[in-house]
């Protein structure tokens, strides 16, 4: 029976692109030194430096699944997937380097500009572009998938598939479901 495929990348970008731009605000409220309600500066460190982590934590396998998750969707690498690959590497580096700061491993001179202004834009770029790859498959705008007759050597889809002719079809009965 046919089931729907979990798509790891799609669930784990979303929460990378959502913490970066509260690791912003956080940061921006802790240096300042904000106070709202019961949220002192440590509390924005604090959520700022988790929301780094988490970041970094989901981004790792977002990259890793990305790669492999496009690899069995597309036959190409487009400029869309290459850039995206590229962006993905470059917030990684990002925060890995901001969290180095944090923890006082390096100087944080430039830590502010990064946290607060070029992570939320490359995290807006990454967004960018994901949506002109998924949205464009709607769109009358050419996408970015090439068929399989393009790929060196070419793959005869309807060869491959020809050892499942025999195979019967899936069915639902939504009775027997109902009775389980």
């Amino acid at each position: 029976m046919h089931s729907r495929k979990l798509h790891l990348h799609s669930m784990l970008v979303h929460s990378v692109l959502a913490l970066v731009p509260l690791a912003a605000v956080a940061f921006a409220l802790e240096a300042a030194a904000v106070g709202l309600g019961g949220f002192g500066p440590e509390v924005w460190r604090f959520l700022a430096v988790a929301s780094l982590a988490i970041s970094l934590a989901a981004a790792l396998p977002a990259t890793l699944s990305g790669i492999l998750e496009r690899g069995h969707a597309y036959v190409t690498w487009s400029a869309t997937h290459k850039a995206k690959l590229a962006l993905s590497l470059v917030l990684l580096a990002l925060v890995a380097g901001e969290l180095a700061m944090l923890a006082g491993a390096l100087p944080d001179a430039p830590l502010r500009v990064m946290v607060v202004a070029v992570n939320p834009v490359v995290a807006f770029l990454l967004s960018a572009l994901g949506l002109k790859m998924s949205l464009g498959r709607q769109s009358l705008a050419r996408t970015s998938y090439r068929p399989d007759l393009f790929r060196e050597p070419p793959v005869d889809v309807l060869a491959v598939n020809a050892v499942h002719l025999g195979e019967p079809p899936d069915v639902i009965d939504i009775l027997r479901e109902m009775a389980r």
